[in-house]
């Protein structure tokens, strides 16, 4: 197969290929991984009204042919990751009535906009929810979560990690970037007490290794990626942080740690752990050998897992609507579980809200209140990936 190449499937072949894998059988509404006390004391009963305010955009979507609005859907991003969203959030509402749930669920249009907020946060519908989920965007989402302040209102922001108000009322549901390096560092502290830490960076990148030489004091900090074999350790396992978004410096990185481990000769010279505090979309370039990575263990923090071919949502997910689920449609799934879920317990969210970790199909949770920014709650669950065997396992 040459680079760039792609496979066609029919998908008649295809949803025969799924349904022979081996898939489980079991229903969504017994496939959560949520925490014993969710599972033992989930009561039902306790959940009336939830809230979903999505940026639809139904508005600029006029009428017309088939082929106008594709075209005005194709445009529209943020639509179509609203799409996914709660088309993931539909299967979760769907699993929980199995499970016993029979809740009031109202589906709010915030158009993308603080206007289009406004223009809803006076519905008493809205105001009256236990949980609201959204908007997506800071802005939108603040000026939400500015008016609906009660504490029996849960709001929940779905996707972003940045600029938002931790208002008492309000869940920060992904873990910022600063949460997931600190749980990377804490990771490497716990499980190689004793490794020989190794820094290399590119010029933009200084500020990252300027955070690990203060986490790891006896770190080894290379200026030069030829001159790298030199700060190497062959009696210790060597972790060397590689800190750059830049694809032919990580490239060269990769090459060069994986010909000094020496993995493809008889003999290992090197026990090389490559990692990094950020995974960037230059990694997903087509000239990063992903063998290479994985030859070299490569770990990173990360808010959410990767969920495997063989999950059950993407089998109910299939059924339902004949495409394959996106991230955002696992997050829809995940972040709406967990919600009822908790909710469930006492009837209230944020009495719940330090009752643990939470797992589910590519998110966890695990909220913390934040005192030092106005009182609000930040998930605080953070995963540590790693290629191996060519797949990326979840090893924390």
């Amino acid at each position: 197969i040459k680079l760039e190449a792609q496979i066609w499937i029919p998908k008649s072949n295809f949803l025969d290929y799924v349904a022979t894998v081996g898939l489980s059988q079991i229903g969504m509404a017994n496939n959560t991984d949520a925490n014993p006390k969710v599972k033992a004391n989930m009561q039902p009963a306790n959940v009336k009204r939830v809230s979903f305010v999505l940026p639809f955009r139904v508005n600029n979507i006029q009428a017309g042919n088939i082929a106008d609005i594709k075209m005005k859907l194709q445009k529209e991003r943020m639509t179509a990751v609203a799409a996914d969203f709660y088309s993931g959030a539909l299967i979760a509402l769907d699993s929980l009535q199995k499970m016993g749930f029979a809740l009031t669920v109202n589906v709010y249009d915030s158009n993308g906009s603080v206007q289009g907020v406004k223009a809803i946060s006076s519905s008493e519908a809205l105001k009256n929810s236990q949980v609201i989920i959204g908007p997506f965007a800071p802005s939108a989402f603040n000026a939400l979560s500015d008016v609906i302040t009660d504490n029996n209102t849960a709001i929940l922001a779905p996707l972003s990690n940045k600029n938002i108000e931790l208002r008492p009322n309000v869940f920060q549901t992904v873990p910022t970037i600063e949460v997931q390096q600190n749980s990377m560092i804490s990771f490497v502290y716990q499980k190689y007490p004793d490794a020989n830490i190794v820094l290399l960076s590119d010029a933009k990148s200084k500020d990252m290794n300027e955070k690990l030489l203060s986490s790891f004091s006896q770190a080894k900090n290379v200026d030069n990626i030829q001159g790298i074999q030199s700060a190497l350790n062959k009696e210790a396992t060597n972790i060397v942080f590689v800190s750059s978004d830049d694809v032919v410096f990580l490239s060269d990185a990769i090459r060069i740690l994986y010909n000094i481990a020496g993995i493809n000769g008889k003999n290992k010279n090197y026990n090389i752990i490559m990692a990094t505090l950020d995974k960037g979309d230059a990694y997903d370039h087509n000239s990063i050998s992903n063998s290479q990575l994985s030859a070299l263990k490569f770990t990173y923090p990360a808010a959410n897992r990767y969920a495997g071919e063989s999950n059950p949502f993407i089998k109910k997910y299939l059924k339902t609507y004949k495409i394959s689920p996106s991230k955002y449609a696992f997050r829809g799934f995940d972040l709406t579980m967990d919600a009822v879920l908790r909710t469930s317990l006492v009837g209230n969210f944020i009495k719940e809200a330090n009752i643990g970790e939470t797992s589910y199909q590519e998110n966890k949770f695990q909220y913390v209140k934040n005192a030092a920014k106005g009182g609000g709650y930040e998930n605080r669950a953070v995963y540590i990936l790693r290629y191996e065997d060519l797949q990326i396992s979840e090893i924390y």
